[in-house]
């Protein structure tokens, strides 16, 4: 809910380039035969899924650690 509020606040060009670093768009310009105008290019994609990976794994095991009884 926060995000959505913080995004409304963004100018929307910065938010336009910045979803299509997210998970979801970064798998479908990874994925995609052709590439539509606006689409990360396949390495771009691919980085930002290894960098959200290497964000939220290490992310998830301090959590489960902390959590964890």
């Amino acid at each position: 809910m926060i995000v959505l509020e913080v995004l409304r606040m963004l100018p929307r060009s910065v938010v336009e380039d910045a979803v299509r670093h997210f998970p979801a768009k970064a798998l479908e310009s990874l994925t995609a035969a052709q590439h539509g105008p606006g689409a990360a290019a396949p390495d771009a994609a691919l980085l930002a899924l290894t960098l959200w990976a290497a964000t939220s794994l290490p992310a998830a095991a301090v959590t489960l650690r902390r959590r964890d009884v």
